[in-house]
């Protein structure tokens, strides 16, 4: 829904924090798009929409599940409409005592927004979304750890006041992510993301239209040994960047997207971003299409900071530069497509060896080309199917 999410010293999301029931749809942007969404967009980003009610009322959906290793399951969600208001819940809970000793845990999620119509234009948006996890790593069979255990608690409110007219979108996103982590070796940390997006989209002809942003992020934590009272100095990341993106059609059939940012980092200064793409349907089902985009992702506070297993206050950020080109056919019941892509990296981060002689570093230059493509049949009576593969070097 607009909002960054992922935790602050270790860099990713928790997949399990989500409530399917409220997804509405989810986007899958392949190649990375750094310009648009900022740091961690370097490989690709998916983009989460949750559910709105569609109608007056009120719908409700359960299900349970129960399966091997005494796995249960439960999901409940709530979607109602009344006058000017929209309201959402759910609530999702899973337990399981794992396919062997140290491998059981449990999860539980809840989940509420609430849209309230200020006029037939203006709307107010609060979320809010709570996750609990405590599972364990079992380690490998021939040395078990069924005492390795971890339990984690995060926490992302947002609101959003948002105009929609007929030839504009205004919006103002404000956001905080919280998270409190605790692991069996006396490992516990406090995280937070705290941010707010401003984006004016606004129909500028038929056949352009423009979106203008600015943005701000300040990623912070603290982290403790409390075996040994040891808090490591963790000096928090921040950015503030503007950006925008054109899509424009000079041609029936043609569409052309151009995208920039610029952001500037307290830690590694400016950084421009950019991006262009062009999509042609030649008619007949056939359409050729082609990117490519500057993309980058600054290192996580685990990576700089953490000797859990290793840091490098010295990391540089991971720059790309990614590229492909596609085409296609797609009809009623037929679909083939195949792309060609490369992705050429500088200060790659990665790991070596193990702790607690592991290090992390940057590598200087990594290059990966590829081709890949789809073949599907779509309802051929009561059938469909379909074949994808991938070539990678």
């Amino acid at each position: 829904d607009g909002v960054p999410d992922y935790q602050g010293i270790f860099g990713h999301p928790i997949p399990d924090a989500y409530v399917p029931h409220l997804i509405e749809d989810v986007l899958v942007i392949k190649g990375g798009d750094s310009s648009l969404y900022g740091t961690n967009a370097m490989g690709g980003a998916v983009i989460i929409r949750n559910r709105w009610p569609a109608r007056d009322g009120m719908e409700i959906r359960t299900d349970t599940g129960y399966g091997s290793y005494a796995t249960l399951r439960q999901s409940v969600s709530l979607l109602a409409h009344a006058g000017d208001w929209d309201t959402t819940a759910a609530f999702s809970a899973m337990k399981t005592d794992g396919h062997r000793p140290g491998a059981g845990g449990d999860s539980l999620v809840a989940s509420a927004a609430v849209r309230y119509r200020i006029s037939p234009d203006v709307r107010l948006t609060i979320r809010n979304k709570v996750a609990h996890i405590v599972g364990a790593d079992p380690g490998p069979v021939s040395s078990p750890t069924p005492h390795n255990w971890f339990d984690v608690w995060r926490d992302t409110v947002s609101a959003q006041l948002a105009y929609c007219g007929r030839m504009a979108r205004l919006s103002l996103t404000p956001y905080l992510n919280l998270g409190v982590h605790r692991l069996y070796d006396s490992f516990y940390s406090r995280d937070t993301v705290a941010g707010v997006i401003g984006e004016a989209d606004v129909r500028l002809h038929p056949l352009a239209t423009l979106l203008l942003g600015v943005a701000a992020e300040g990623v912070d934590g603290m982290v403790e040994d409390r075996a040994t009272g040891e808090s490591p100095d963790v000096s928090g990341l921040a950015d503030l960047s503007a950006y925008g993106q054109a899509t424009v059609r000079p041609l029936p059939r043609v569409s052309v997207v151009l995208g920039a940012r610029a952001l500037t980092s307290t830690k590694y200064g400016f950084v421009p971003l950019y991006k262009t793409g062009a999509y042609w349907d030649i008619g007949h089902g056939f359409s050729v299409r082609g990117r490519i985009s500057r993309n980058f992702r600054q290192p996580t506070i685990r990576e700089l900071y953490l000797p859990y297993p290793t840091a490098n206050p010295d990391l540089q950020p991971e720059y790309a530069l990614n590229s492909d080109l596609g085409a296609g056919y797609l009809s009623e019941h037929f679909e083939i497509s195949a792309s060609v892509y490369q992705t050429s990296a500088r200060n790659l981060i990665k790991y070596f060896g193990a702790w607690p002689s592991a290090e992390v570093v940057n590598v200087d230059h990594f290059v990966v080309r590829g081709v890949e493509g789809r073949v599907a049949v779509k309802g051929v009576g009561p059938l469909s199917a379909s074949i994808t593969g991938d070539w990678q070097d």
